[in-house]
């Protein structure tokens, strides 16, 4: 399953639009597509959000994400 398919069923669980989730995650639109598309990658916030969203469908991801981000910037 690509990113763009858990974004699509993300929404088609909560029946939200592009802009919804979007809304939900603080970010346009657009970004929103890109990630879709794959054109972008999800991080920061807007990953852990969707962590939660799609039961740790992201958590590969995720974890990659919090140590080159959060991890080594503690130690």
């Amino acid at each position: 399953m690509t990113t763009g398919d858990k974004l699509r069923a993300v929404r088609a669980r909560y029946s939200w639009t592009r802009e919804g989730l979007a809304l939900r995650l603080n970010i346009n639109r657009s970004t929103l597509s890109r990630w879709e598309t794959g054109a972008a990658r999800i991080e920061g916030a807007a990953l852990v959000l969707l962590d939660g969203m799609l039961d740790d469908t992201f958590g590969p991801a995720l974890a990659r994400w919090l140590t080159a981000h959060v991890l080594e910037a503690t130690c």
